[in-house]
C-alpha cells in the first residue's frame, strides 16, 4: 500500500503545483500579479498562441481557462481527500480524481486535434497514460490486498 500512497501523493502534489500555477497565469492576464513574476505555468498565452489561427480574442479563452483550473482544483482536492482518508484502507473516492484528470486530460488531446496543436498532445497523451496506469495499478492493488 506504500506504493498507492506515493502515487497518490503525486497526483495530489501535480494538480495541485498546477492549479496554482494556472491560477496564477490567469491573475497576470488579469494585471492582479506583476509581469515579471515567473511563477506562472505560461499556458494562457500558450492557448492564445494554439487558438490564434481561429481569431479567437483572448475573452473568449477565459472561461475555458477557469473551468480547467476549477477541474484541476477538484482533482487536487479529491487525491488530498483520498489521501487523508485512507488509512490502510483506500476509499471508493480514489476514482473520483482520477476520472476528473483522466476527462481534463482526454478533452486536452481532442481540443489539441482541433487546434492541430500535436507537440502538446503528445504531453497530454502521456499525462493522460499515466494517470490510466496508476488508476489501473490502484484498483489491482486494493484488488490484490483483499
Amino acid at each position: 500500500m506504500i506504493a498507492v500512497k506515493v502515487i497518490l501523493f503525486f497526483w495530489a502534489f501535480y494538480f495541485s503545483i498546477i492549479f496554482v500555477t494556472n491560477s496564477i497565469d490567469l491573475l497576470k492576464h488579469f494585471g492582479i500579479i506583476p509581469k515579471w513574476w515567473k511563477f506562472t505555468s505560461g499556458n494562457y498565452n500558450f492557448l492564445l498562441k494554439v487558438t490564434s489561427a481561429y481569431k479567437l480574442t483572448a475573452n473568449t479563452l477565459i472561461p475555458g481557462f477557469v473551468l480547467i483550473i476549477l477541474l484541476e482544483l477538484a482533482a487536487a482536492f479529491y487525491f488530498w481527500k483520498v489521501i487523508i482518508l485512507s488509512s490502510g484502507i483506500i476509499h471508493d473516492l480514489v476514482y473520483i480524481p482520477f476520472s476528473i484528470g483522466l476527462v481534463m486530460f482526454g478533452g486536452f488531446i481532442l481540443l489539441d486535434e482541433v487546434f492541430l496543436s500535436f507537440l502538446a498532445e503528445e504531453n497530454h497523451f502521456r499525462i493522460f497514460n499515466a494517470l490510466l496506469l496508476s488508476l489501473i495499478f490502484v484498483r489491482l492493488s486494493v484488488l490484490l490486498s483483499l
